[in-house]
């Protein structure tokens, strides 16, 4: 009850319509099954366990149909218990990402699907309901609280990405014999709620999609949407989007061309709720509005903001490296009074240096990569070669 005033009181410091954002999306799980209030005969009757859990929101600023997702904390202490603690968190059931988007640049035409609301969509045992407890009364501080229950799985439990993962290779185990390639590609090609996949034409990938959609349904999940590379002519009641630029495992990738781009920030402002506060710096604005103070803490956050998973920007990152190594050297090479704290401002000779990088970084902008792999026209089998070189700086390899 305490954390709920502490939750009401910060809502309502953030004004009436971003309070009313939040009530909305409880609402909203009511209305969806997800969550449900509980009467006080069920309260009294149970006889089992009973947790309650906490939540506060997640801001999304990107996305136009939940800017604001509300989560709970499995991790709080009630009672002096935690329900985490009392979980496994089970075995890793995540695909190999570079090898799912691997297989994504295999073949000329792409496809892209994302699961509605994954974890929602299997539903929790009575007895974890009960353990999944929260309060909530819509800001009217004036009555005493609805008790409400979660009844599907939800983001904020230890386990609970094991159990959306395999709730959804078990649906696709199901039906392997009839859609063998279909159900492949659901365990092999899927990366929680996101489906990755290429094939040989356009009829194959429409294929695809419908027999997805077939398996998952029956299991309970539920189709988002579908990306699809190339300008196709589509079925009015197909779930086929069509956008220029989509984010594919954190890689831009633009369907219609069919390539991937890259998006530079450069972004020192303060962070409120891991959210920058300023706008990203242009490569006009990096010399004039770059702090005068640079740390370690603040030009690691600024190269490992570069996300390239296939490895596509090494040749720049690459440089990165050994300026990182003058700024955190080997234990033989600095006495212990030398070291440099993650907070302290650099030396003004590194200072230019990281400047000078930071501008170099904004041309990976202009840089198009073609997604799929495969020549055009290709016969035959394909010949890997692969290159490498080192030096005594760094090494790389190219394949």
């Amino acid at each position: 009850m305490g954390r709920l005033r502490a939750t009401e009181k910060r809502l309502a410091k953030r004004g009436v319509a971003y309070a009313k954002e939040y009530s909305e999306q409880i609402s909203d799980m009511v209305e969806r099954g997800v969550a449900r209030k509980l009467t006080t005969d069920q309260i009294k009757d149970y006889q089992g366990l009973v947790h309650y859990n906490t939540h506060h929101e997640i801001l999304r600023p990107n996305s136009k149909s939940t800017p604001i997702r509300i989560v709970f904390n499995s991790s709080a202490s009630y009672i002096a218990h935690v329900l985490n603690d009392y979980y496994a968190k089970g075995p890793d059931m995540l695909c190999d990402l570079f090898g799912i988007l691997l297989r994504f640049r295999q073949r000329p035409v792409a496809i892209v699907g994302d699961i509605s609301k994954m974890y929602k969509s299997v539903p929790l045992s009575e007895e974890d309901k009960m353990t999944h407890r929260f309060l909530w009364r819509d800001m009217n501080t004036t009555r005493e609280p609805d008790h409400c229950c979660l009844q599907t799985v939800t983001f904020g439990d230890r386990p609970s990405g094991v159990i959306a993962m395999t709730a959804l290779h078990k649906t696709a185990e199901m039906f392997k014999d009839n859609y063998p390639e279909t159900a492949a590609m659901i365990i092999n090609n899927s990366y929680v709620d996101d489906i990755l996949h290429s094939c040989e034409s356009a009829e194959e990938a429409l294929e695809r999609m419908k027999t997805t959609e077939e398996i998952l349904k029956r299991g309970g999940f539920q189709m988002k949407q579908w990306v699809m590379s190339g300008s196709h002519d589509m079925t009015e009641d197909s779930k086929i989007i069509a956008t220029e630029v989509v984010k594919v495992l954190g890689m831009i990738w633009e369907p219609k061309k069919d390539q991937f781009s890259y998006k530079v920030r450069i972004n020192f402002s303060t962070k409120r709720k891991k959210i920058c506060t300023g706008p990203d710096l242009t490569v006009e604005e990096i010399v004039q509005k770059i702090p005068k103070q640079l740390t370690k803490r603040m030009i690691l956050s600024q190269v490992a903001s570069l996300y390239h998973p296939s490895g596509l920007a090494t040749p720049f990152t690459i440089r990165c490296k050994p300026l990182m190594r003058h700024l955190i050297p080997r234990k033989q090479e600095y006495k212990a009074d030398e070291q440099l704290g993650w907070d302290v401002p650099i030396p003004d000779e590194m200072h230019v240096h990281w400047v000078n990088l930071f501008q170099d970084v904004y041309p990976l902008e202009d840089l198009k990569f073609r997604r799929c792999i495969k020549c055009d026209n290709a016969l035959g089998n394909p010949t890997l070669v692969i290159y490498a070189d080192a030096s005594n700086i760094a090494y790389s390899t190219c394949a």
